[in-house]
């Protein structure tokens, strides 16, 4: 019927399919966002007259949650630009932090990885007692150059445009890392004067409020 809800829908065909309705979500198309409000009708939808819908794996998000498109990000080394592969997708309210994020990505980041190993490819890193803090979340959309998001923002306020699908990138630390509001992310690019050699840039964490003569004297230790 026409006016049955998403919900008996999604239960009609769990059944047919044999599967559990809760482990189940339906969107118009395969990239296309979820329908999450499942007491709407099918007309209400604009469903009614529709020939095929796409069922896929997976809780559906709550009205309020979005589902995010997770990447793994490498950042440039040698000569090669910083690149992203597709990981996993997970659900997020708009109203989170970014430090819930981080926290929240850790469990499906290490489970990520063990499916690689299961399959017999090589994690892209060490996921034995990975931490939270371990992650730094960037925003994975196109144009945005991989920008380093702050863990006191809201996903709203920092991913412009949220909706499912929107895409972020997660690098995995060597070392714990907590950025606070005077921290400044700097893009840092040696130059050997003798030989006339720029290097690559690398990202610097540097707070706003130490001396030049305490970062020079840091900079110092690092390149002699």
């Amino acid at each position: 019927s026409k006016d049955s809800t998403l919900s008996e829908l999604k239960a009609k065909l769990a059944g047919q399919l044999g599967l559990d309705c809760n482990q189940l979500y339906i969107a118009r198309a395969q990239k296309s966002p979820m329908f999450k409000d499942e007491t709407k009708t099918l007309r209400a939808l604009g469903l009614a007259e529709a020939n095929f819908l796409f069922v896929g794996h997976g809780a559906p998000c709550g009205v309020d949650e979005f589902m995010l498109r997770v990447a793994f990000y490498t950042p440039a080394e040698k000569g090669a630009a910083a690149k992203a592969r597709d990981a996993l997708s997970h659900p997020a309210k708009g109203t989170s932090s970014v430090r819930s994020l981080r926290e929240a990505l850790a469990a499906p980041l290490i489970k990520w990885a063990m499916e690689l190993q299961n399959a017999g490819e090589k994690a892209p890193f060490d996921a034995e007692g990975l931490q939270w803090k371990q992650l730094r979340i960037r925003d994975g959309q196109a144009g945005k150059q991989f920008a380093l998001l702050r863990d006191e923002r809201t996903l709203r306020s920092t991913l412009i445009g949220l909706s499912d699908g929107r895409q972020v990138a997660v690098q995995v630390l060597d070392q714990d890392e907590e950025l606070t509001p005077d921290d400044l992310v700097v893009q840092l690019r040696p130059w050997r004067y003798e030989t006339g050699h720029l290097y690559a840039p690398t990202e610097w964490i540097v707070n706003r409020t130490r001396s030049l003569a305490d970062i020079r004297e840091e900079l110092t230790a690092r390149f002699s």
